[in-house]
């Protein structure tokens, strides 16, 4: 499934899945920035008061 910029950057915004207690798996090949989504989310998350953590 792919996703243009502004979707992705509408689902980050609005980090509905943590709301409803879920999870996100970020697949793609090296390179096309899975690291980069996941701090992004990861920075929101915390800027929405939500406990964040690495496994």
């Amino acid at each position: 499934m792919e996703f243009a910029d502004e979707e992705i950057a509408g689902w980050r915004k609005r980090l509905r899945f943590l709301k409803k207690g879920g999870n996100v798996i970020l697949i793609g090949n090296s390179g096309t920035g899975k690291t980069h989504m996941a701090i992004a989310v990861e920075i929101r998350a915390c800027e929405g008061n939500y406990r964040v953590e690495k496994n």
